[in-house]
């Protein structure tokens, strides 16, 4: 695919990195099985954090400065927050634009996913926010 081809990037609530999700450490047996059950139907076995596949599902991975405009968000429960943060990192010091909204220092529990439960005013300031990313993207 040229470069240039895809404008921008959106990721809500996804896991961008499953090499991390294999070391992950819970004793959280609700959270062992929700890692698991993601990364087996992403990678596609059930021994997911030793196949090959698991560095190709890694996008940091591939990251150059030439990666797409990005707008990322997650909850901060049952979620991948950590990674999505961890990308905002490395999109800024490759000097990517980025915008992001997530949830670390906020008490209120916010679901991973919550974006699409709009009875939530989280949801909807998500949805204003990628709105005016979109905008802005099909502006330049």
């Amino acid at each position: 695919m040229p470069i240039g081809s895809i404008r921008a990037f959106i990721s809500y609530s996804g896991p961008v990195d499953l090499q991390q999700m294999a070391t992950i450490q819970s004793d959280d047996k609700f959270m062992k099985f929700f890692v698991n059950t993601v990364a087996r139907a992403l990678i596609g076995t059930k021994d997911w954090k030793n196949s090959h596949e698991i560095r190709q599902a890694s996008l940091p991975n591939y990251i150059t400065v030439n990666f797409p405009p990005t707008y990322i968000t997650d909850g901060n429960a049952f979620s991948f927050q950590e990674q999505g943060m961890a990308l905002v990192e490395k999109l800024q010091s490759l000097n990517i634009p980025v915008e992001s909204l997530f949830y670390k220092d906020v008490e209120k529990e916010i679901v991973h996913e919550y974006q699409f439960d709009y009875s939530l005013d989280e949801a909807k300031e998500s949805l204003q926010q990628t709105i005016d990313f979109i905008d802005e993207q099909l502006k330049r």
